[in-house]
């Protein structure tokens, strides 16, 4: 309600984890003025102000009240459980975002490893990330591609990761290549 003082505090956190999301195709969020809007704040049970609801992907009965903290922190965190994202407050990922626990050990001291060790993990994690069903597709076929520059490049993963950040840093970029680049970067961590 544009009248409600504790509405107006909330707007620019709220407006903030909204953007933190604007990349994200499976997790939205979004502001509906009651005042204006009195019949579909009726049906949600909204009585009191802000209200805030989550809707999942499968429940669109409006029943998940957020009760948690109204600072955009607290908002991302929340979104970031509930959706299974991995979002900062400034939109861009966390640097877990991407990572991949069976394919973090193959990495881990891979570039030391002596020639036959690193070709056995390229197998693994070749088998591992075709196996994979998880959020990240791509960065499963990531580490494979990295390991496999890495025996022909040795310092591949941390060339590549400064090639990316001046990228980030540079010129506009779109958000869908920030996303791939950030991502890339949260994986090449695993080999340093």
């Amino acid at each position: 309600a544009p009248w409600c003082g504790h509405c107006k505090s909330l707007a620019p956190h709220y407006a903030k984890a909204a953007n933190a999301f604007k990349n994200e195709k499976s997790c939205r969020i979004a502001a509906l003025d009651a005042d204006s809007h009195r019949e579909a704040a009726s049906a949600y049970g909204v009585t009191g102000y802000p209200t805030l609801k989550f809707f999942g992907k499968d429940d669109k009965s409006g029943d998940v009240k957020y009760e948690g903290g109204r600072t955009a922190e607290d908002i991302v965190a929340y979104m970031n459980d509930k959706c299974g994202t991995e979002r900062s407050v400034n939109g861009g990922y966390l640097p877990t975002a991407g990572r991949i626990a069976d394919l973090d050990t193959l990495a881990a001291g891979f570039a030391a490893a002596d020639a036959a060790e690193k070709e056995l993990r390229i197998t693994k994690a070749a088998a591992a990330a075709a196996a994979y069903s998880g959020r990240y597709p791509t960065a499963a076929q990531f580490y494979v591609a990295a390991m496999k520059k890495i025996v022909a490049k040795p310092d591949y993963a941390a060339t590549e990761v400064q090639r990316l950040q001046r990228m980030i840093d540079g010129a506009a970029v779109a958000a869908e290549k920030l996303d791939e680049f950030a991502l890339r970067i949260n994986v090449l961590a695993a080999f340093q």
